[in-house]
């Protein structure tokens, strides 16, 4: 005879508690965190540099078709190939979290073991970038429609002439609706993504039972932890701009300008990546998807 489950509280994410332990997470575990995420990140270092030797070289060596300025580096190849090394970070901060002595990637073999490398192409790293993906060609589209939206309002109201003051107004307002679409696709994207990595499939219907009056809070968290970012990163752009102008031509791309630039934004674009994952995995740790799923199960007795 069935009876029904006990009714527990469902957990509620608390928005600013839970910004602040996502950062201290990081703050406390910089150097596993480094050591975990350092190889994929400057596997997409080397990457972007190719692609930008490909397409802003000269003479252009990419195809015409594989061209897009709404990327950077300028081709729709940009956000597939970040998506593959930001879901093996997924993958290895997530499990590093899950359990404190985890070897997931680590490069082995019969006679060595190279704790401080780790690389992993499966099946679920192959799913979590294929979302991944998603989510990146989802934040060029947003950051196209606001350029788009932008114009369309300026040649609507018949202003002829703009000055920069008031166009950093009119682009302040228009990037609103921009990053609360971004925080949306973020949420959804990067937990499905995290379900891909622990799971190697993606089931909604578990992923909506356990975050079920908590989307909004996560959105919130996850548009904080993105204005943080941006935040910091027009700081870090300001002073790597300054720097790489009193040793290289500002003006015209060199692979020494870019190469010098990518190593140093690269502690920077580590922080960047990283802390996404420890996001979701400070979230749905407090969620406990599978506590909430016991609890939600029939309670049967002989």
């Amino acid at each position: 005879m069935s009876e029904p489950a006990h009714s527990s509280k469902r957990p509620a994410l608390h928005v600013l508690g839970i910004v602040i332990e996502i950062f201290a997470y990081c703050l406390r575990n910089a150097r596993r965190l480094f050591v975990v995420a350092w190889l994929p990140c400057a596997l997409l270092l080397v990457n972007n540099l190719a692609l930008e030797w490909l397409t802003l070289g000269w003479p252009p060596r990419m195809p015409r078709w594989a061209i897009s300025n709404q990327f950077h580096p300028p081709t729709w190849l940009s956000p597939l190939t970040m998506a593959l090394w930001s879901a093996m970070v997924f993958a290895f901060v997530l499990d590093g979290m899950r359990q404190s002595d985890s070897s997931r990637g680590i490069v082995s073999g019969a006679s060595f073991r190279l704790t401080w490398i780790r690389f992993e192409i499966s099946l679920p790293v192959l799913l979590a970038a294929a979302i991944l993906s998603i989510e990146y060609f989802v934040e060029e589209f947003a950051r196209f429609a606001q350029v788009q939206a932008l114009v369309a309002i300026v040649v609507a109201s018949g202003i002829t002439s703009v000055t920069g003051s008031e166009m950093e107004v009119w682009a302040t307002l228009s990037s609103i609706p921009r990053l609360l679409l971004i925080a949306g696709s973020t949420a959804i994207c990067y937990s499905m993504a995290a379900q891909a990595i622990e799971t190697g499939r993606i089931d909604v219907a578990r992923l909506w039972r356990c975050t079920r009056g908590n989307w909004l809070r996560l959105v919130t968290i996850l548009l904080l932890i993105h204005l943080i970012l941006l935040g910091l990163d027009e700081i870090v752009s300001t002073v790597t701009q300054r720097l790489l102008q009193t040793i290289t031509d500002p003006l015209n791309w060199s692979l020494r300008e870019a190469f010098l630039r990518s190593i140093l934004n690269f502690p920077f674009d580590l922080v960047w990546i990283v802390t996404w994952p420890v996001a979701i995995g400070v979230a749905f740790s407090k969620l406990d998807c599978t506590r909430q799923e016991r609890s939600a199960e029939p309670q049967k007795e002989n």
